[in-house]
């Protein structure tokens, strides 16, 4: 099935030991039309940083529940590269 970028924005993020934050935006590789990254906002949680989250690091979705399982825990997420 086909989805809108627009429709995943505002998807729950979820490390394997909490939630991480919300979808806020895609970053576009505009050679390939691929997205490299999903920009996840994460509120009070690590200070209301934005990281940039790989596709390859989602474990499964959760489309009735709009949420992104990462095989990723919350450190490791903390670890990754800021917007």
């Amino acid at each position: 099935m086909q989805r809108s970028l627009k429709e995943l924005e505002h998807y729950v993020v979820r490390a394997t030991d909490g939630e991480v934050g919300r979808v806020v935006d895609f970053l576009l590789d505009d050679e390939h039309w691929a997205v490299r990254y999903l920009v996840v906002h994460t509120g009070g949680i690590f200070d209301g940083r934005r990281f940039l989250i790989s596709p390859i690091a989602f474990r499964e979705v959760d489309w009735s529940a709009r949420t992104f399982h990462l095989a990723l825990t919350m450190e490791m997420v903390n670890a990754s590269p800021d917007i």
